[in-house]
């Protein structure tokens, strides 16, 4: 079947969108692996179907960056899927591999980071969430009028 379908394409084809149509996917790219890194942070258990678009689409960015570009244009994209897409990819694959170990990193992180405003708010009671201790806040106030 494979060889019945490169053999019934043309060897060239001119697309009337080409610009629109990559630019339109690499900033499809750009959201993805946002949102990706986003849910990544957040600890969402969600992060792993992302990441297995963003790995999906990398490799497909690649694959044509490599395969459509003019000839003097091939090392340009060659570098950069070798050096930035494909191990961007890899990555990617690893997070929707390892979603329960990137979740569970990230929910022990915050809550070392909760334990940790907990205790400074217990050693100074007078502490805001956002600032000084309030007595300081109040004084400075005072000094500046």
């Amino acid at each position: 079947m494979d060889r019945l379908l490169a053999m019934s394409l043309p060897a060239q084809e001119s697309a009337q969108h080409y610009r629109v149509a990559w630019v339109g996917f690499d900033l499809m790219l750009v959201v993805v692996l946002l949102l990706t890194a986003h849910l990544a942070w957040r600890g969402s258990r969600h992060v792993g179907l992302l990441a297995a678009a963003a790995a999906t689409m990398l490799v497909v960015d690649a694959w044509f960056d490599v395969t459509t570009s003019q000839p003097a244009d091939v090392p340009t994209a060659v570098l950069s899927a070798v050096f930035l897409e494909l191990p961007l990819a890899v990555v990617c694959g690893w997070i929707a591999l390892h979603v329960d170990q990137v979740v569970e990193r990230r929910r022990r992180h915050h809550a070392r980071r909760a334990a940790a405003a907990d205790r400074d708010r217990e050693r100074d009671p007078d502490r805001t969430a956002s600032g000084p201790p309030v007595e300081r806040a109040v004084a400075e106030a005072e000094d500046r009028q």
